[in-house]
């Protein structure tokens, strides 16, 4: 049960999965951002995972987004996503890092990330405002 995406990448070989979901194969620095997005988010709690839990979690199990579609695009296109993700990996690599206080920065690159997912996916304004405005529940 969570309240946000919570999808990690190991560089490290730790395989720890104290708070996040273990994820393996090609494009992984693309599909993070992907998963960790506020539409992907939106659409487990609202179309894929059954509805929510309380007022803001949602009951993240891999059987409900299994189906859910991820565009595939060039490396080329992959890589605004990717450096924002290696932007974000440096902030939270620091020894002071604290993820239940980000830095203002991680939450400008994370913002920087949906409107990447948003365009990734074509949405118009109004369903970018229903996405945002189901987040703030």
């Amino acid at each position: 049960m969570v309240q946000e995406g919570n999808f990690l990448l190991d560089n490290k070989n730790m395989f720890c999965n104290d708070t996040g979901r273990i994820m393996t194969g090609k494009h992984l620095n693309f599909l993070l951002p992907v998963l960790n997005s506020e539409l992907f988010f939106f659409a487990v709690k609202h179309f894929y995972g059954g509805g929510g839990l309380g007022s803001t979690g949602i009951r993240m199990k891999h059987t409900f987004f299994e189906n859910f579609a991820v565009p595939k695009i060039s490396s080329e296109a992959q890589k605004p996503f990717i450096d924002l993700v290696d932007q974000i990996l440096e902030i939270t690599s620091t020894s002071d890092y604290n993820p239940k206080n980000p830095p203002v920065k991680q939450k400008e690159l994370e913002k920087q990330i949906d409107e990447l997912v948003y365009k990734l996916y074509d949405l118009t304004e109004e369903e970018i405002g229903i996405i945002e405005d189901s987040s703030k529940e």
